[in-house]
């Protein structure tokens, strides 16, 4: 626990289960320090109980439901999740979150 602040930008649609990532991300936070993140927008519903999924770009996109699972099973608490453009693919716009959490004690 020694950041004040982690900051991950099209990084996680390289990966599926952020659960390691997310626990790591909290040991190395200290109380109160702050995770933001991206990543591609999966609608619930989608690839059935599955909560990512790969999209036919090749990435993953994460449930917004999977992502306050996760933060709450890990200690996060949710500032801000915004559902937004976060970039462009093959000239057109891909949807996805910007989040901000907070390090519980």
């Amino acid at each position: 626990d020694e950041f004040d602040l982690l900051f991950s930008c099209d990084v996680f649609v390289y990966i599926g289960d952020l659960f390691e990532v997310f626990k790591n991300t909290k040991h190395s936070l200290k109380k109160g320090g702050l995770f933001a993140f991206s990543t591609e927008f999966l609608e619930e519903g989608s690839a059935g109980t599955c909560d990512y999924s790969v999209q036919s770009c090749a990435r993953f996109a994460h449930k917004q439901s999977y992502i306050e699972l996760l933060a709450e099973k890990v200690g996060f608490a949710i500032l801000k999740l915004e559902k937004c453009h976060i970039r462009k693919n093959a000239g057109k716009y891909v949807t996805g979150m910007l989040v901000v959490m907070k390090c519980l004690p």
